[in-house]
């Protein structure tokens, strides 16, 4: 870990995330924007990949600290003495946490220091909502124990504060404030623009046929993001429909929702199917697709359908909280039950058919997300609310 050296007249901030990926894709550009009134450190775990990637793209300085999602109490402590130690020698006045990992021991380190300002944004739904048992009982705590931390609880999506309302103390704490629309990081219009010659570019280069119709997703592969329901949906639509494609942009999950080497032969091995991988930069992929499908079972609100949205790709998506805020059922995309594989295939199928209905979708999908989830006013609400918040301890 390495340390700023020399002073600045800007406030310092500590932005903290579990994983790189989040904050090189789901944060792009955020902390650029926030540098220019903050002093902002960026602290991750290093995966040799997208960490080295953050730094001069967002023009920040970067903390590495080796965090695992998984329970590991060890490595645990380890991290959160690098923690406490970055915070003192830096002293920052605001520590923003996202992920709940970092929420945990961010914050319990903020505490532990004495920080004003404990920002953590609640990006999904809490996991110990989800899961029953000891697992399920250790979660909720650790929770618990990031909400006391916290000075200020922020959910990015209506439904997440909803549901922090209803399972935890936090409705008459004062801690809790919801921003605008919602959003983790809104949507940068000007990336998302169709371009016709990259989309022949990338076909070519994925070996895609100018008449092939390519469904894409994009996401980790993992059980709660209903990777099953769509390999089922797409093998039964391929017999009937052939000139169909599947292009998945992600890794498989090793972590949470793990689906098994059995799956991930029978993907590998299933025609038409295009694994891509881990990606730098989405939006070539996006080019590619002609509809994006995201059958996930839970979510905060999903900046792919954001992206998506930008793009003007039609979606189809589940009735989960999160989805339902970003795709107007009928209008931007259509929404059917999670883990139902017949309805998330019946409902593929029926707007693979009907180009009228996709062309309408593409252009009501861009106006939406102009409309709520411009990232300019995302950014300027989060400048807002640390300058509310630091002035409140001052």
């Amino acid at each position: 870990m390495s340390f700023k050296s020399g002073m600045s007249d800007k406030v310092r901030v500590f932005r903290v995330v579990t994983i790189p990926v989040y904050m090189s894709l789901i944060l792009r550009g955020q902390m650029q924007f926030l540098q220019q009134h903050y002093d902002v450190t960026g602290i991750t775990a290093d995966d040799g990949f997208h960490f080295e990637r953050i730094a001069p793209r967002e023009g920040i300085q970067m903390h590495i600290v080796p965090f695992k999602r998984d329970i590991s109490l060890w490595r645990d402590i380890y991290c959160l003495f690098l923690l406490i130690r970055a915070m003192v020698k830096e002293k920052p006045k605001l520590v923003h946490t996202q992920t709940p990992k970092a929420g945990l021991l961010g914050m319990l380190a903020a505490w532990i220091c004495r920080v004003p300002v404990r920002i953590h944004s609640v990006t999904g739904v809490p996991l110990g909502q989800m899961e029953g048992g000891i697992r399920g009982r250790i979660l909720r705590t650790m929770e618990l124990l990031t909400f006391k931390c916290a000075t200020h609880i922020v959910p990015n999506s209506k439904g997440v504060h909803a549901l922090l309302l209803i399972h935890t103390y936090l409705a008459n704490s004062g801690k809790m404030e919801f921003l605008g629309n919602g959003s983790t990081n809104g949507v940068q219009l000007d990336r998302f623009v169709f371009d016709p010659a990259i989309r022949n570019e990338m076909r070519e280069k994925w070996g895609i046929q100018p008449d092939e119709f390519v469904l894409g997703y994009v996401g980790r592969l993992a059980r709660d993001k209903g990777s099953i329901e769509l390999l089922e949906a797409y093998k039964n639509l391929k017999q009937r429909h052939p000139k169909l494609r599947l292009l998945s942009v992600g890794l498989f999950d090793k972590d949470y929702g793990m689906l098994g080497e059995a799956f991930e032969k029978e993907i590998k091995e299933t025609p038409g199917v295009i694994l891509a991988g881990r990606q730098p930069e989405v939006v070539p992929f996006f080019q590619m697709m002609d509809m994006l499908v995201h059958p996930s079972y839970r979510e905060g609100l999903p900046n792919v359908l954001l992206e998506a949205a930008a793009m003007g790709l039609p979606v189809v998506s589940t009735l989960v909280n999160g989805c339902m805020e970003v795709v107007e059922d009928g209008v931007t995309g259509d929404l059917v039950a999670a883990k139902d594989a017949k309805a998330l295939e019946n409902a593929i199928e029926s707007l693979f058919l009907d180009t009228n209905r996709r062309e309408k979708m593409k252009l009501a999908a861009r106006n939406r997300v102009a409309a709520y989830f411009d990232q300019k006013v995302v950014w300027e609400n989060w400048k807002k609310y640390y300058d509310q918040t630091l002035a409140s301890v001052r």
